[in-house]
């Protein structure tokens, strides 16, 4: 099947749910396709370029990750050389902007998720550091997990972040276990703990 993309390099591609994918490209364009409609062109698109406030130059316009919330498909989280943010697809704009500490001009996420506890739903992100970080649905940082120590289990650039339960643990409340560049799977806690640490080689 054909897409009549937009301008630029599709980077990465994502499925929304079995009849739709998105994609993002290196022109900071996002594009929602339906696959039941023929010609395949962008049902939706929405443009992180455009937004002043998410822009940073130096980094660029591409896009490394999009996601949408599974429970419900109206908000996708988007980052990349743009500040990461989540967008409203019925107002086709940014509602919050996630920030981290210190290195929040330089840092860009590699993927994000969204954690949807009953209780407690929250984004998690990772990218060029060895950062792990937790936000609440309105932009507040609540953790940043750092995975440098020890040397041997260091993990320098995030790569994926997957909760996982286990009966009868903490009321099947997950744990979260991460991947990146790196010798090690790290597995932590929902409130950013470190629990503890395989080694892959």
């Amino acid at each position: 099947m054909l897409f009549s993309s937009n301008e630029g390099r599709v980077v990465i591609y994502s499925v929304s749910d079995l009849d739709k994918i998105l994609t993002c490209s290196e022109n900071g364009i996002l594009s929602f396709w339906d696959l039941r409609s023929k010609p395949s062109k962008p049902s939706q698109t929405l443009d992180s370029s455009n937004e002043p406030k998410l822009s940073r130059p130096r980094l660029g316009k591409w896009l490394t990750f999009a996601v949408t919330q599974p429970l419900d498909q109206s908000w996708v989280l988007i980052g990349g050389g743009p500040r990461m943010s989540l967008w409203n697809r019925k107002i086709s704009a940014p509602t919050v902007i996630y920030k981290n500490e210190g290195n929040e001009d330089s840092w860009y996420p590699q993927y994000g998720i969204f954690l949807s506890e009953q209780s407690n739903p929250r984004i998690l992100a990772g990218g060029n550091s060895s950062y792990l970080y937790s936000w609440d649905l309105g932009g507040s940082l609540l953790s940043a997990t750092c995975f440098s120590d020890p040397p041997a289990h260091r993990l320098c650039h995030l790569l994926h972040t997957s909760p996982v339960c286990f009966t009868g643990f903490r009321e099947n409340s997950p744990v979260l276990f991460t991947i990146g560049a790196g010798p090690s799977v790290h597995i932590t806690s929902l409130l950013g703990y470190r629990m503890a640490v395989t080694h892959l080689l």
